[in-house]
């Protein structure tokens, strides 16, 4: 769903589109009048909690990571498997993210148009940032920002992704 809509570059996700995504690829057959409605909530708050999206007003949902491996690469670092010491380094310069997903998921982030600065910064500057581990990175721009709201902002944008792949799902 988040994938779809962030190719259409649309990053923000409202109960009715998440429905009516749901309803397309899954069966739906509600066992009370209001089911459907109850478990499209709990799926957008958990989605919320998990730091895929973050809730806003009227049932709308800003979308907080650029893909789904940024989001496995936050589920890593929010449970405490990764940090910008070990186990994140800089995507590579072709994968660098764009202005157009690096802003909106800043945006997101900030919740304020002031900070999209800070948060952005690094996108312009790649060649000396990559040669530099991800600590040191975050050092240095985190004066105004919280450093693990730094991180996790670079990890959901896809600046920073997991070192190594996770480990094979059954």
């Amino acid at each position: 769903m988040i994938h779809n809509a962030v190719s259409r570059e649309n990053w923000n996700v409202s109960k009715e589109y998440a429905g009516g995504w749901l309803g397309l690829h899954f069966e739906i057959r509600p066992q009370f009048p209001e089911a459907e409605k109850i478990a499209l909530w709990k799926y957008l708050m958990h989605l919320h909690e998990a730091g895929a999206l973050r809730k806003g007003r009227r049932g709308r949902f800003e979308i907080l990571v650029a893909n789904l491996a940024a989001f496995e690469a936050l589920q890593a670092f929010r449970n405490g498997r990764v940090s910008a010491e070990q186990g994140l380094r800089w995507v590579a310069e072709e994968a660098w993210p764009s202005k157009d997903v690096a802003e909106p998921v800043a945006l997101a982030h900030s919740n304020w148009d002031s900070l999209i600065g800070p948060w952005a910064i690094v996108s312009r500057m790649f060649p000396a940032v990559s040669m530099h581990p991800p600590v040191e990175v975050v050092e240095k721009f985190a004066r105004n920002i919280d450093a693990r709201h730094l991180v996790e902002y670079w990890v959901s944008a896809g600046y920073l992704i997991l070192d190594a792949p996770g480990p094979i799902r059954e």
